[in-house]
């Protein structure tokens, strides 16, 4: 198909301006030339579109081909001639949009000078200064009857509401004030007075609750290793071993009055680890000495108080996880040192070690996301350390296949301790 740019359609007595577009027409069978159809479009029908614009645009609004020749103006004498040496105007000081044809190579051009968008815009400026001007005179002189009649109790109330947040309820003042504030501040007061007896009594509550899952969490000891000690001691007992015999019962029963002792919750690292060996006696002789247990403390930390029975669990879980299954050289390695602020207490064996996914569920037990339902286990121990010291403090994994895992355990410094050693130094 061909395109004809705007000329003068001689085949109608209107003698009209149009744009041609051409075909030819051939035979199916043969190919044959049989002749062109050409469809003329009046210029009018373009024109019905401009007289829709503004009386001002359209003279700016023109259709360009290709080449740069006007097709369509509201001005009749520019059609045919070049858009960009007629009528294209500066950039800078006009908007231009330029919007090509989908099924041509033709554009279509509406421009304005800015001078027409900025006019309104300046009269708008002017109208918004002077509304801003009238403004700050009417807010200055809102502010200053506010300050003087309404701010001063507002301030007083928002003082005493700072008071309350700090928790110094017996410093908050009474407003005397006759208005909706003073009234305000009135039932602001009672409701202050309230809430200290409620953070009070909250505060006792929270004491005896802790208090109380403390004792809950200790109770839930589970004893299975008390039924794999008693099985040893039946095996023992058909070899006929009573020496054996005598000293895992005496390993066990130590470990039962430790367990049972009602004195408190917190003892001293030396009796949390004279505890842990008398629970390896028992695992020696159920895995014939194949498992060993190393430490290595520091002894100004041995009087260091800290939860009962929180050793023991982890070494446990050591134990049966991960040394269980080795034919020989098992070795439980604990260390005790002094850190920033606090002691820590390693528990490693030399086992296979966990994979991710393990890992990755022993983590989140120990961040209270997940529990896998033991009574004694890693979240019952994370649980107890927290409760005593808050969540600063507890227990840590990391482990790898074929390195072995390791527990680290992070505990408070008591500061009677270190004033005991400054004494004896």
């Amino acid at each position: 198909m061909m395109t004809l740019d705007t000329h003068v359609d001689h085949q109608t007595k209107s003698k009209k301006l149009a744009i041609s577009h051409a075909r030819k027409i051939l035979d199916m069978d043969s190919g044959t030339l049989l002749g062109i159809m050409v469809v003329r479009i009046d210029l009018s029908v373009i024109e019905v579109v401009n007289s829709r614009l503004q009386q001002a645009l359209r003279s700016r609004f023109t259709i360009v081909d290709e080449a740069d020749n006007i097709i369509f103006n509201a001005n009749t004498g520019l059609i045919g001639q070049k858009f960009t040496e007629t009528i294209q105007p500066d950039k800078r000081d006009h908007i231009i949009v330029a919007s090509p044809f989908d099924r041509q190579r033709w554009t279509t051009y509406l421009y304005m000078p800015k001078s027409e968008l900025t006019a309104e815009g300046d009269l708008l400026r002017q109208n918004i200064y002077l509304l801003a001007v009238l403004m700050l005179l009417f807010l200055a002189i809102i502010s200053i009857y506010l300050s003087s009649v309404i701010t001063r109790p507002i301030k007083k109330l928002m003082s005493n509401i700072l008071l309350v947040e700090k928790g110094q309820f017996e410093h908050v003042e009474d407003i005397h004030s006759r208005d909706e504030i003073g009234l305000l501040a009135t039932r602001f007061n009672r409701m202050s007075r309230e809430l200290k007896g409620l953070v009070s009594q909250i505060q006792q509550e929270e004491m005896k609750k802790a208090a109380a899952e403390i004792r809950a969490l200790q109770s839930q000891i589970n004893p299975h290793f008390l039924y794999n000690t008693l099985g040893s001691v039946k095996w023992i007992a058909s070899m006929q071993q009573a020496d054996t015999i005598v000293v895992m019962t005496d390993a066990l029963i130590a470990m039962l009055r430790y367990a049972a002792r009602a004195e408190g919750a917190m003892v001293s690292v030396r009796e949390e680890f004279d505890n842990l060996r008398n629970y390896m006696t028992i695992q020696q002789v159920r895995y014939y000495n194949r498992i060993r247990m190393d430490v290595f403390a520091d002894d100004t930390l041995l009087e260091q108080r800290m939860p009962k029975l929180i050793l023991q669990p982890i070494v446990e879980n050591a134990i049966f996880h991960g040394l269980a299954e080795t034919e020989e050289d098992g070795v439980v390695t604990i260390r005790i040192a002094r850190g920033d602020h606090c002691f820590t207490i390693d528990v490693h064996d030399n086992g296979e070690g966990m994979d991710e996914e393990t890992l990755r569920l022993i983590k989140a037990s120990l961040a209270g996301e997940a529990d896998n339902g033991e009574s004694i286990g890693l979240h019952n121990v994370q649980r107890r350390i927290q409760l005593h010291y808050g969540n600063r403090y507890g227990i840590d994994c990391n482990s790898a296949q074929g390195a072995g895992t390791t527990f680290r355990i992070c505990l408070p410094v008591e500061e009677y301790s270190i004033e005991m050693e400054h004494r004896g130094a």
